[in-house]
């Protein structure tokens, strides 16, 4: 809980004017690339093997264009959206972090399928999609839906988390909470180290 609460603080930190810009319904750039929708049933699923897909992707040797681009994409929208770090944030449909959740596994498995494509059956790429796949299958995850269920994306636009609903949501009051309270600590500390600095050069 403190290794969770103080990379939320540095995150903090770091992304104080990310929150002005949050999501909209745009289509993007014309050059970006559509991502389809996830229901919220696939996504909990997704979240399960996003470590296995990203080493996989990380293993292509010749990736095309288009791989990379959902990779950068997927990796600055993890980070967007607090690297997962926030108690529901892929569970919790009323989390003010579930939209951008859904963005950066909706783009998981547009990774997986672009591997797919190009990998061909009987490859690592292949036996894990199986896997998930039949995961999918066993827990009705396309009929498990919520409220971004029917959303598509792309690599145009960056979701960022619903701040607004911030205030409404406990598990992310409290977890924020925490990282502010680490956060003022580590500054306190930092500030007292440097003046027992001064004094003893002094």
């Amino acid at each position: 809980m403190r290794l969770r609460a103080l990379s939320l603080a540095l995150w903090l930190a770091v992304t104080p004017a990310l929150a002005h810009h949050s999501a909209t319904k745009a289509s993007g750039a014309a050059d970006s690339i559509a991502i389809a929708n996830i229901t919220h049933g696939q996504m909990l699923v997704l979240a399960k093997y996003r470590s296995d897909i990203l080493r996989l992707v990380e293993a292509q040797t010749t990736p095309a264009r288009e791989l990379r681009r959902l990779q950068a994409f997927q990796n600055i929208q993890f980070s967007s959206c607090g690297w997962g770090l926030v108690p529901g944030t892929v569970s919790d449909e009323d989390s003010p972090f579930n939209e951008c959740a859904h963005a950066y596994l909706a783009a998981t498995r547009a990774l997986l399928l672009n591997m797919q494509s190009s990998n061909g059956i009987g490859s690592d790429v292949s036996t894990l999609a199986g896997s998930i796949e039949r995961d999918m299958l066993d827990q009705y995850a396309s009929l498990v839906l919520c409220a971004h269920s029917d959303e598509a994306f792309n690599t145009g636009q960056i979701v960022q988390p619903a701040w607004g609903a911030l205030p409404g949501h406990m598990p992310s009051l409290i977890t924020f909470g925490a990282a502010l309270a680490t956060a003022g600590a580590l500054l306190w500390l930092s500030k007292k180290l440097r003046r027992g600095s001064s004094i003893r050069s002094a």
